[in-house]
């Protein structure tokens, strides 16, 4: 005779549906990025977020994006694979995460194919905005490993 499946707490359930929400944020972002969506991936920021992409002084979303958007625009393609050990720990309408990502960028330009992979994580503060989305509120990169490699 099996035990009896209990149901989970309303508080557990929410917790869950949090996570997965950021989840998707998450998945969001990485898409947007893809497409060149610089409006979608503005608006995952909360208000005054504190980004920390890797340059020294830059902070703020405007100037992060700026920066991003530079490089990603000398690319023929951007690739991001999202891994799987992604922890998302949500209480309230706060929330922290870890995400691994693998990431492949082929250089645009008139000389031999390159392409850009790097091993990347990122660390997220998140906050519940009045809409109910959750947005970033602190991000930042880590690159663990990255180098250009011949991509034939």
């Amino acid at each position: 005779m099996s035990a009896p499946r209990r149901e989970p707490s309303a508080e557990a359930v929410a917790t869950l549906a949090d996570r997965e929400a950021i989840r998707a944020e998450l998945s969001a972002y990485f898409e947007a990025l893809g497409r060149r969506d610089w409006e979608r991936i503005a608006d995952g920021f909360a208000p005054g977020a504190s980004l920390d992409y890797g340059t020294p002084g830059v902070r703020d979303v405007e100037g992060n994006l700026r920066l991003l958007r530079a490089g990603v625009e000398r690319l023929t393609s951007v690739s991001t694979l999202l891994g799987m050990q992604s922890r998302v720990l949500a209480q309230g309408d706060a929330a922290r995460s870890e995400t691994a990502a693998f990431t492949a960028h082929l250089a645009a330009g008139m000389g031999p194919k390159r392409m850009r992979v790097s091993f990347v994580r990122y660390e997220d503060a998140w906050q519940r905005s009045p809409d109910g989305r959750w947005r970033v509120c602190e991000r930042r990169v880590h690159a663990d490993v990255k180098g250009w490699i011949d991509p034939a």
